[in-house]
C-alpha cells in the first residue's frame, strides 16, 4: 500500500515480499510450491505481472513510513526481501526502521518477539503520527529519516 496509493502515512511489514519474482525463483517449501502461480501467473511467462506487483520495482513511489520485522532465519520470505526496500526508504527519504529477529522464520514463535514487535509498531506509529503511547517501549528500533 505504501508504494501504490498517495493516502498511506504508514505501515509495517512482517516478514513480507518485496520481489515476487525473487520469492518464486527460490521456493522449495511444499506448500508454496504453486502459490506464485495461483496467485499471481505463470512464471515466466506473466513476467509483467510479477514486475508490476512488487514493491521493489516502484521504491520510488514509496509515499508513507514504513517499517520492517524480520526473521533471520525465515525460507519463505528470507532478509533478501525486506533488506532492499528498507534501503530504499532510507534512500528516498522516507521515515522507516529495520529489525531482524535472530532465530526466527516466517511467522514469529517466541513470545517476547512478538510482544517487542507489537510494542515496536505503537511506538513507530506514534513517532509518525505524534502521539504518546500508553505504555512505554523499552528499545525502541531506531527510525532513520523522521
Amino acid at each position: 500500500a505504501v508504494v501504490s496509493t498517495q493516502s498511506t502515512g504508514a505501515g509495517v511489514s512482517y516478514y513480507g515480499v518485496s520481489n515476487l519474482e525473487a520469492l518464486c525463483g527460490h521456493v522449495e517449501h511444499k506448500f508454496e510450491l504453486r502459490y506464485c502461480e495461483q496467485m499471481v501467473g505463470r512464471y515466466p511467462q506473466d513476467m509483467p505481472i510479477y514486475k508490476a506487483r512488487s514493491p521493489i520495482h516502484h521504491a520510488e513511489k514509496l509515499s508513507g513510513a514504513i517499517g520492517f520485522f524480520q526473521g533471520s532465519v525465515d525460507m519463505i520470505c528470507p532478509p533478501t526481501q525486506s533488506i532492499p526496500l528498507y534501503d530504499a526508504a532510507v534512500a528516498n527519504g522516507i521515515p522507516t526502521f529495520y529489525v531482524e529477529y535472530e532465530g526466527e522464520g516466517h511467522g514469529f514463535r517466541k513470545a517476547p518477539n512478538i510482544q517487542r514487535c507489537l510494542s515496536n509498531e505503537i511506538y513507530f506509529y506514534s513517532r509518525v503520527f505524534g502521539f504518546e503511547p500508553a505504555d512505554k517501549t523499552e528499545n525502541p528500533p531506531p527510525i532513520v529519516n523522521l
